[in-house]
């Protein structure tokens, strides 16, 4: 945000061949790209402790109301937080929940490759 606010509001006031904000470009650059690869790379070392997950979840089942309020709005209930604040639904089985998230992720990956390349 700062290069790209102070480089119009340069840009209008005098020349910017021999700007220390141009110059210095590049070096912000070069940290974003790199982290992007440290991103893709603790984004690939992600594991899943499966035990861990269902012993939280059975501990602390209002973990789920998200969930139960997402269920609720792709339903087309407009309500859904109301009746989760009353009371947790039934989600079923959640041992094997793991939403959309191994997806996402993968192609979190695929994009941030494609984006240094």
């Amino acid at each position: 945000m700062f290069l790209s606010n102070k480089l119009s509001v340069s840009r209008l006031q005098r020349d910017l061949s021999d700007s220390t904000v141009k110059r210095n470009l590049g070096v912000a650059l070069g940290h974003t790209s790199l982290a992007l690869q440290s991103l893709i790379k603790g984004l690939e070392q992600i594991t899943m402790n499966r035990e861990l997950m269902k012993q939280e979840v059975e501990a602390n089942p209002q973990m789920l109301s998200e969930l139960a309020q997402l269920k609720l709005k792709m339903t087309g209930d407009v309500k859904g937080y109301e009746k989760v604040r009353q009371e947790l639904p039934k989600v079923g089985d959640v041992t094997g929940y793991l939403g959309l998230s191994k997806k996402l992720t993968e192609q979190a990956i695929v994009r941030v490759r494609k984006f240094i390349k």
